[in-house]
């Protein structure tokens, strides 16, 4: 009972009532349109039944209820009204709104790219079933409607659905009258199978603070575990795990060394599905493209002229490469070319082509007159086209593999052709064995086949428990020759004392390779020992001979890791030669007494060869594997069941003809052949529904140009349902379609954070700063000019910014090479004594452990140049004034300072060879024979110039400022 004195007005009857979704469970969705809350307070929600009684269901202030439990009358029937409350409690007219007639017993059956529905029909008459299914939170964006129409009396059925990401869908399945009305309806929800991962789409941002580089989290909705490895193959732990967990684990700390690199990453999503490997670059906009990255001058030659010169140009460009009649023997780093199209190597000294697998777009390679070629390896590429004018020119070919690469063998087509003649080329030839010109730790491309794996995964610091009988076996993937084990403990106290190591071809009969009963580790917990002979195997195992537990970090294995080429052609699970056309649709009159779906084929291979039957091949589209067969065969399936692959048409149907793709066989795809009206039908129920779906696309997000693009698409096709003809349907369903596709979300306002300065800006060279959106993540860069504010000369009162010294100093300074000779002096022409010179070059090779003494008794222990004279010395960078004097405090001549720092190159391993003579100064009689190459060699590098009138006044002394600049440049072009 309500009491109200009458002196406010009774609110309005509620709008726009309606039921949104109702399930056979008794579930239903209302909603409604909301009025301002102070013309209502509350809304009540009543069922009402046939009798006439009603139920209170429940109330809220909103524009929308959920019902969880409707209690139907016998014929499953129930409807709802809505009153609107006002401030005193008076309740307006109710809205009503009727359910109509209960479908029962509706199940769905999910299975890859189908779902398979049952139902029990209603009490009444119908023209047809269609079951609709959209994903309204699809991770994708996949705004589709999928959906089939059954027939009248059906209780079953079947909805194509190419998605298998495990997105949530919502079925409903509407009983039509003959004018396309609903009758009745049932929803159901549930979620597609997920057979499939997202790559990860990410990258890497830099952080100045201690946590350094970040791994941005991935962009893909149900990830679970996060796995990265480092460019050489290093796994990345998280926590001492193999991978990071979603929310749990930290992905700042990256192991990002050197200005360029890469992470691989792969994901793996809550059902179990991995993704791709996605490799995720830093330093690539300005790293340069140089000899770290493609070693063979003339491919580094052909990359910066065709691509560019700067390592983000390598990874976007794709196009083919030109290496024709060029010098290039080895392709390393051929793989950053990651959307390379095409390579012609026509004319070129390459021996070895492989590792060309990673490059997913790459179609054709030219290998004429490739007169040195012996290894081609194509295996596991995407490879269709081998050009090669004569193969009788390849003589030296030895191996050629290109199993599962994507070539056409069929009669008479070049890569048949080229392979017949590979087979003679290659006959009675030996294998070829290519062994690395550097020792390293094998067990790092292996894999553990038993025992925990953080045992035998590298240079990550695991600390493994171990105790008596443990084993651990690891398979190096290949027969390989092991030359050195290493072992690191936790430390020296808690030390594995003893471990018995043996080998194995099959891992199952193992030869005992060594027993150790003892191990003395050094202060760093490491032991490392060479074999007394290298042993060959593919497996190993060490077993824990102690009783006690103990802690080891890594167990390693060294040697030349080898790769076997055997002699031959080898070609297995390359695609088939036919492929044929799937049409989209095709119409049918009933005139003819038969369909034979056969005859819908067109027979081509990649080269246009004509085939004159399937083969009992699958019915699939061009470009996939007509032998991936599903059930063994195609299947044709008529709404009323599977029938053959000839059909009758004597009435108007709709038949869906299923087929795998390749590469996809676990996925079923289908194609519409309509007969006679069928096609309009289908198009008008798919355009209708794509309309439907149009108008209640939610507006405010879009940018206003792509909403009026969809609105002409919507009232081009609000005008073929009223007029138009099955291809116009057909056309204004693609337009619609690609208009959703197309809306653009508006720009993002950002929420800028604060500056970061990651590079400091000299009075040389401009610096860096960063900072980022606190909403998106998106990061923005400026550059800072150069100015003087950092400028390291500032802190000596005698240096002069003016001076040609500048840069030089401000470099040696910046890089901790020089220092001031007191708190505020640098004493720019202050002469450069033989202890300071040998003590900079020490400090530039990172002040390495010394062992031993030198000769000389004029250096005293315990002077700033003591460790850098015995590193000098026994590196031959300086030989003494005498056998027993270096004189640490005589100045430093010209040739003397050149000479010093040629030596420290040759040391750096750099290359110092000389291609001249020293012309063009008319002093070099002056200059000293243990000088005369190191001074040419400085010249020709332009990193010692003269001191002007054509003099080179070797024996002058040099100024601390000559020597700061003379550095600069040696480092700058090294």
């Amino acid at each position: 009972m309500n009491i109200t004195d009458g002196s406010l007005p009774a609110p309005k009857a509620p709008t726009g009532l309606k039921v949104d979704r109702k399930f056979d469970t008794g579930e239903v969705y209302l909603s409604w349109d909301l009025a301002d809350y102070e013309e209502v307070r509350k809304y009540n929600v009543y069922a009402v039944y046939a009798d006439g009684t009603e139920t209170y269901v429940g109330g809220a202030y909103d524009d929308n209820y959920y019902v969880k439990d409707t209690i139907y009358d016998a014929n499953r029937t129930v409807s709802f009204k809505v009153t609107a409350v006002g401030e005193d409690g008076r309740q307006s007219a109710p809205a009503a709104v009727a359910t109509g007639t209960g479908i029962t017993g509706l199940t769905v059956t999910e299975a890859p790219g189908v779902l398979s529905v049952s139902w029990n029909a209603p009490a009444m008459e119908c023209a047809s079933v269609r079951a609709d299914v959209v994903l309204p939170d699809s991770y994708a964006g996949n705004t589709d409607t999928y959906s089939s129409v059954f027939d009248a009396s059906a209780t079953s059925g079947q909805v194509s659905i190419p998605v298998v990401d495990g997105s949530r869908y919502t079925l409903r399945l509407t009983y039509l009258d003959a004018q396309g009305s609903t009758l009745a309806y049932a929803d159901h929800t549930g979620f597609l199978l997920d057979l499939f991962c997202d790559d990860y789409a990410g990258g890497l941002e830099a952080r100045v603070i201690s946590s350094g580089w970040k791994l941005l989290n991935p962009h893909v909705y149900d990830w679970w575990h996060l796995y990265a490895w480092q460019s050489n193959g290093q796994p990345i732990t998280f926590s001492n795990k193999a991978f990071a967990i979603r929310g749990v684990d930290d992905l700042t700390g990256m192991p990002v060394s050197g200005d360029f690199g890469y992470i691989e990453v792969q994901l793996e999503d809550f059902a179990g599905n991995l993704s791709e490997k996605t490799r995720v670059y830093w330093g690539a906009e300005t790293k340069a493209v140089d000899k770290t990255v493609f070693p063979d001058a003339a491919l580094l030659a052909a990359v910066q002229e065709q691509v560019g010169t700067t390592m983000d140009q390598v990874l976007a460009f794709d196009g083919t490469l030109d290496l024709s009649n060029t010098e290039v023997t080895d392709l390393t780093g051929i793989a950053y070319l990651e959307n390379l199209t095409g390579i012609d190597l026509s004319g070129s000294s390459i021996e070895k082509i492989t590792g060309l697998s990673g490059l997913a777009n790459l179609r054709e390679i030219s290998i004429t007159d490739c007169a040195k070629l012996q290894i081609l390896d194509l295996s596991n590429t995407t490879v269709e086209r081998i050009t090669c004018a004569d193969a009788q020119k390849l003589d030296s070919l030895v191996c050629v593999m290109l199993e599962h690469a994507q070539f056409d063998l069929t009669e008479g087509t070049p890569e048949q052709i080229f392979v017949e003649a590979a087979q003679t080329l290659t006959a009675d030839k030996e294998d070829i064995f290519s062994a690395d010109a550097e020792e390293t730790n094998l067990a790092l491309a292996g894999t553990v086949v038993s025992g925990n794996g953080q045992l035998f995964d590298g240079d990550e610091e695991n600390y493994l428990a171990v105790t008596d009988g443990e084993e651990f076996v690891i398979d190096l993937g290949s027969r390989q020759s092991v030359e050195r084990w290493e072992l690191v403990n936790y430390n020296s106290l808690w030390k594995l004392d003893g471990f018995t190591l043996y080998a194995s071809d099959d891992n199952e009969n193992f030869t005992e390779v060594l027993a150790k009963t003892s191990i003395d580790v050094d202060e760093n917990g490491v032991v490392s020992e060479a074999l007394e002979t290298p042993v060959t195997a593919r497996y190993f195992k060490i077993k824990v001979a102690t009783a006690n537990t103990n802690y080891i970090k890594e167990f390693k294995l060294f040697g030349h890791a080898s790769v076997s080429f055997p002699a031959g052609v080898t070609w297995e699970g390359q695609r088939p030669a036919a492929y044929f056309t799937v049409p989209e649709a095709v119409s049918y009159d009933n005139s003819e007494d038969v369909l034979d779906l056969a005859g819908l084929a067109t027979y081509t291979t990649t080269r246009g060869t004509a085939f004159a039957s399937l083969k009992e091949a699958g019915f699939i589209a061009e470009g996939y594997d007509i032998d991936a067969q599903m059930n063994g065969g195609y299947d044709v399936i008529y709404v009323d069941g599977d029938v053959s692959q000839e059909l009758p048409l004597d009435t108007t149907a709709v038949y869906l003809v299923s087929y795998v793709k390749f590469g996809q066989e676990n996925t079923i795809y289908e194609t519409v052949v309509s007969v006679g009206d069928a096609a309009y039908d289908e198009a008008y129920a798919k355009l209708e529904a794509l309309v439907q779906t149009a108008k209640e696309t939610d507006r405010d997000p879009y940018t206003d140009e792509s909403l009026q693009a969809l609105d002409e698409a919507l009232a081009a096709a609000e005008e073929a349902l009223e007029n138009g003809e099955t291809e116009e349907l057909l056309a204004a369903w693609e337009k619609l379609e690609k208009a959703l596709q197309n809306l653009a979300v508006k720009p993002h306002e950002h929420t800028w954070g604060d500056w970061t300065v990651t590079k400091e800006a000299d009075c040389f060279h401009d610096g860096l700063k960063t900072r980022t959106c606190t909403g998106c993540g998106e990061t923005e860069v400026t550059i800072i000019p150069a100015n003087s504010e950092n400028c390291p000369s500032k802190s000596f009162t005698d240096l002069d910014a003016k001076r040609w010294y500048h840069q030089g100093v401000d470099y040696a300074l910046s890089h901790g090479i020089m220092e001031g000779m007191s708190g505020s002096l640098f004493q720019p022409d202050g002469i450069l004594t033989r202890g300071q010179l040998v003590t900079m070059l020490y400090r530039m090779a990172e002040s390495p452990a010394v062992e031993g003494k030198t000769p000389f008794t004029d250096v005293a222990e315990g002077s700033f140049y003591t460790e850098a004279v015995a590193w000098a010395y026994s590196n031959g960078i300086v030989k003494g004034m005498t056998a027993t004097t270096f004189a640490p405090n005589a100045s430093v001549t010209r040739e003397q300072l050149v000479t010093f720092l040629y030596r420290y190159a040759k040391l750096q391993g750099e290359d110092v060879t000389v291609t001249g003579e020293l012309k063009g100064y008319t002093d070099t009689d002056k200059l000293g024979d243990f000088a005369m190459e190191a001074m040419t060699w400085a010249v020709e590098n332009e990193i010692i110039n003269g001191m002007g009138g054509g003099k080179l006044a070797p024996k002058d002394t040099a100024t601390r400022a000559q020597f700061a600049t003379v550095l600069m440049r040696f480092l700058d072009k090294n």
